[in-house]
């Protein structure tokens, strides 16, 4: 989750109210946390990325899975949201690699992961960012590594997206269409590319594998 006092800039929008947002939205998305790692293919052992990883709840869960023998590491481009990722996984004794980078200038070398989930930063990125931010994401991924962008699923839920629209910022939600994702993805030469709703109120998901 990349950070919220929308500094509009080409690093895309930035949100700055760490603790109000973990505290509004940690609690709305954490029944989905769990079905983001199912999603994912989260597997022991495995190396993970969490793009966008905001406070790290979903960063912790992830290495929950990948056990002793795997890799973690989250990024944001909001200093604030790292300081309170990196202070959640030193109460738990969890080590994760927490950065401050951005979506699109990843800093890590190719064919690093073999999984990058990313929950509710692609609605902060205008669309040259998303492109560059998913051939980024295809640049880190091993052969065969699986890409998994879970974000609000407004076009169904106009209501919700209202409200949503008027939290986060009218400018920010406009960029928001699932469907449109899985497109860049299928642009990007990403393959077996789907789409659909994670079955957990607000949210959908594109997803996608790179190439072997």
């Amino acid at each position: 989750m990349m950070a919220h006092t929308h500094e509009t800039a080409s690093k895309g929008n930035l949100v700055r109210w760490s603790k109000r947002y973990d505290a509004i939205f940690g609690h709305l998305l954490s029944g989905s946390e769990d079905r983001v790692i199912e999603l994912a293919e989260i597997k022991t052992g495995a190396t993970v990325l969490d793009l966008g990883c905001g406070p790290g709840s979903l960063t912790l869960k992830a290495k929950a899975h990948v056990g002793k023998t795997g890799k973690v590491f989250g990024i944001d481009a909001a200093p604030e949201m790292i300081e309170l990722a990196r202070k959640k996984a030193a109460e738990k004794g969890v080590e994760v690699g927490f950065q401050v980078s951005y979506a699109q200038e990843l800093p890590f070398a190719d064919a690093t992961f073999d999984v990058v989930i990313s929950r509710l930063v692609f609605h902060h990125l205008p669309g040259d960012l998303k492109r560059q931010a998913l051939n980024e994401i295809q640049r880190v991924l091993k052969p065969g590594g699986r890409c998994l962008v879970v974000d609000f699923d407004l076009p169904s839920l106009p209501v919700v997206g209202g409200f949503l629209k008027h939290l986060l910022g009218s400018h920010a939600m406009p960029q928001t269409d699932v469907r449109n994702y899985a497109v860049l993805m299928k642009q990007a030469d990403y393959q077996e590319v789907e789409c659909d709703s994670t079955g957990r109120l607000l949210l959908a998901y594109a997803k996608g594998i790179k190439a072997q």
